[in-house]
């Protein structure tokens, strides 16, 4: 997965972030001084309208690539129109319901609720 070199910088950032433990805006102050976010990563971040305002995390992830799916989401710059969000969540509804998976179906009826989305049985 990772090189040798890879799993020093990965172990040291690790590091560096618990250093700053909850002081946040210290963080991204010395992140932006010390140019550690590429341009790309920084026009994802301007171009995101996701992040505009606090988020409240209180996503359980129940895998390492669902947890990078939700944060990848938060600056992806390709823009669904509803039509498409309806259908992912739709088909992530349905996909629960045949996995009996009913607590999680829960939690996304609710969520699809609250932001009006409608149900389409597909």
């Amino acid at each position: 997965m990772y090189n040798n070199d890879d799993d020093q910088v990965y172990r040291r950032l690790i590091i560096l972030l618990k250093l700053f433990k909850s002081r946040h805006h210290h963080l991204a102050k010395y992140l932006i001084d010390n140019s550690a976010l590429d341009s790309k990563f920084i026009t994802h971040l301007l171009n995101s309208d996701k992040l505009v305002n606090e988020i409240k995390m209180d996503e359980n992830f129940s895998s390492i690539s669902e947890m990078e799916e939700y944060f990848n989401s938060l600056i992806d710059v390709d823009k669904k129109s509803e039509l498409e969000i309806e259908r992912e969540l739709n088909d992530k509804l349905n996909n629960f319901i045949n996995e009996e998976n009913y607590e999680e179906a829960a939690k996304l009826r609710d969520y699809m609720i609250i932001k009006d989305v409608k149900r389409i049985n597909l």
